[in-house]
């Protein structure tokens, strides 16, 4: 009977081992399943704050042109045009400084009369940010530029503030204030699916709530607490950086297993938590019994512990399907591979990206994902995860099943197992072409002016000053021509702005057909012009004589009639005023100010000769 029951024992004890151990490991596939979802929410998140604060180096770098207009709230792009790229944006500020009371130039639902609050941070890019905090109530009407709406039911939005001075050299320049609604990051969490009783947060650096999916019972009054539980503090104190720690949630009691990071470049602490019951956790009192009955008698243990493997491995296997399920339901592609870069899964997200299915990449490698000429790029991640290094989150080129270039965005991350042994690589990306898209059309915005699609003054004060480099460098003269439209107000007046308009694109398309790739024409603004020709010769008296032959060139070009839709309408030509140059020695400013001289020049001597 002895034997029995020490045999029983050993088995009990071989089964106990055998579920401590498929806890643990499933405890840590379990970290790494949270710490790629977290992963996630900081690509959504950053997304969001690097867009924002694109928007808003475009919108300082269009005030810099002429501050005046942006305190009238009388930017080049109108304010409806940048909400178009970023919804989530209520208000735009001017104001003199920091601390000074803000002007508002437009608002979608509520004001923030007062000077900037202390920032949460600024982040490594310069850009200073406050909150959260309430807007004060405004009526919601979308009001035009320069005003805040009045009147109607009043709203109180909460939001973060977004600030940059239009010189960071000089905080005194005045400042550019976006308010951005902290609901804009609701999209970013609701894709984060952590199951019943999950929680995805974000919190400022010293832990003042930003938004939360789902909402505290309180709902949206809850933003700004700083309510947290003893075992973040005491683990943001241990890691400061990134980190795991499991206790009761102190916005609503559920006892969570949590993972967290800081955001990089922003003071932002990003957390995800799933409910303990989902997760593999110590035993159970039952548990614990039935060994203890178990011991007393070698068959019951035999029957106890077999019981037992069986429903902790289906706890084990709910609690892995679950975060497979998480991981699937991502819009981003997750890949895990082992160390010789044979893939081990691939969700769903993978599956939309790049055209693939999980039966035809399984037991595969990413190889038929990389361009010809980044073959090597796959063999070279795996050796630096396999030597230890970190790698940086990075952007790529990749292809579809359908031979299609796809833009992603990529991070990769070793996975380790509970002796902290490398055990395969975690591979995420993202589909940033859209993104891009939206950048290059800001881009755009702020170098090129929006109705005749030639760059503006901006983009044309750094050709022209490349210009100067190449006449240095190669000791050739070049040229520059200010061109302004004869008669063009008074054409307005009598036809209106859509004429004019048409007929300044005309203008632009007959300036462009006449020059050559090298040349640089733009629009300064209303009806003037400038183009930029190089390479005229070292000799002088060849290039005057070269840019004359130009200069009437597009003075007979713009003389021709103009097709609109009241007819053919004869403007009269333009005045067009010629500075040559070789070399640096002038400043671009200076250049084009001796330019528009001889252009008035040139208009009293037309009139002169008129008469």
């Amino acid at each position: 009977m002895a034997v029995c029951a020490l045999v029983g024992g050993l088995i009990l004890g071989l089964a106990v081992s055998a579920v401590r151990g498929e806890r643990a490991r499933q405890q840590e596939r379990m970290l790494a399943q949270m710490h790629s979802l977290n992963g996630l929410l900081e690509a959504r998140v950053r997304d969001v704050l690097v867009r924002a604060d694109l928007l808003l180096q475009t919108a300082v770098a269009d005030a810099q042109q002429d501050p005046e207009a942006a305190r009238r709230g009388a930017l080049r792009a109108p304010w409806q045009n940048y909400r178009r790229l970023l919804p989530e944006m209520l208000l735009w500020q001017w104001r003199p400084s920091v601390r000074a009371p803000g002007q508002t130039l437009w608002s979608s639902q509520g004001d923030f009369p007062g000077p900037l609050p202390t920032p949460i941070g600024i982040s490594s890019q310069g850009l200073y940010l406050a909150g959260p905090l309430p807007l004060q109530p405004t009526a919601a009407s979308d009001p035009s530029p320069g005003a805040v709406a009045t009147g109607g039911e009043p709203s109180a939005p909460w939001v973060l503030l977004l600030s940059r001075p239009l010189r960071q050299d000089d905080p005194a320049s005045g400042w550019l204030t976006l308010a951005l609604s902290v609901e804009a990051f609701d999209a970013g969490l609701s894709q984060v699916d952590l199951g019943d009783g999950g929680a995805a947060t974000i919190r400022t650096a010293d832990l003042a709530l930003v938004y939360r999916q789902p909402l505290p019972p309180e709902g949206l009054s809850a933003l700004g607490s700083r309510k947290v539980s003893a075992e973040l503090q005491q683990a943001l104190l241990a890691q400061p950086q990134q980190g795991a720690f499991t206790a009761p949630t102190a916005m609503d009691g559920v006892v969570r297993s949590n993972v967290y990071q800081r955001l990089p470049d922003f003071p932002l602490l990003l957390l995800v938590g799933v409910e303990r019951r989902l997760a593999p956790g110590a035993w159970s009192g039952t548990e614990l019994a039935l060994v203890g009955v178990a011991g007393a008698a070698w068959l019951l243990a035999v029957i106890s512990a077999v019981a037992l493997f069986r429903r902790s491995r289906r706890e084990l296997d709910a609690a892995w399907q679950h975060q497979q399920a998480i991981a699937s339901s991502s819009a981003d592609a997750i890949i895990t591979k082992t160390l010789g870069g044979r893939i081990t899964s691939w969700n769903r997200g993978a599956e939309a990206i790049f055209g693939y299915t999980e039966a035809q990449m399984v037991g595969q490698t990413l190889h038929r994902l990389y361009p010809e000429d980044l073959q090597a790029q796959e063999d070279h991640l795996l050796d630096r995860v396999r030597r230890g290094e970190p790698v940086q989150p990075f952007e790529t080129e990749r292809l579809r099943q359908d031979g299609q270039a796809v833009r992603v965005s990529v991070s990769i991350s070793p996975l380790r197992d509970g002796d902290g042994e490398l055990i395969g690589v975690a591979h995420i990306a993202r589909d940033v072409t859209q993104q891009r898209r939206l950048e290059q059309e800001l881009r755009e915005l702020a170098f090129h002016d929006p109705l005749t699609r030639l760059p503006n003054r901006r983009l044309l004060m750094e050709r022209l000053r490349q210009a100067q480099l190449h006449s240095r460098r190669r000791r050739q003269w070049a040229g520059l021509l200010f061109v302004d439209l004869d008669r063009f107000k008074g054409l307005k007046d009598r036809l209106g702005h859509e004429a004019g308009d048409e007929v300044l694109c005309q203008v632009a398309r007959r300036l462009k057909d006449l020059l050559r790739d090298t040349d640089t024409v733009a629009r300064l603004g209303g009806d003037e012009f400038v183009v930029v020709c190089q390479g005229l010769g070292g000799d002088l008296d060849a290039a005057r004589q070269a840019a004359e032959q130009l200069r009437t060139k597009l003075q007979q070009a713009l003389a021709e009639p103009h097709d609109l839709g009241q007819g053919r309408l004869h403007l009269g030509g333009a005045s067009v005023g010629l500075r040559l140059f070789l070399g640096a020695e002038e400043t671009p400013e200076q250049l084009l100010r001796e330019g528009d001289a001889q252009m008035y020049l040139d208009k009293q001597g037309r009139r002169g000769a008129a008469a």
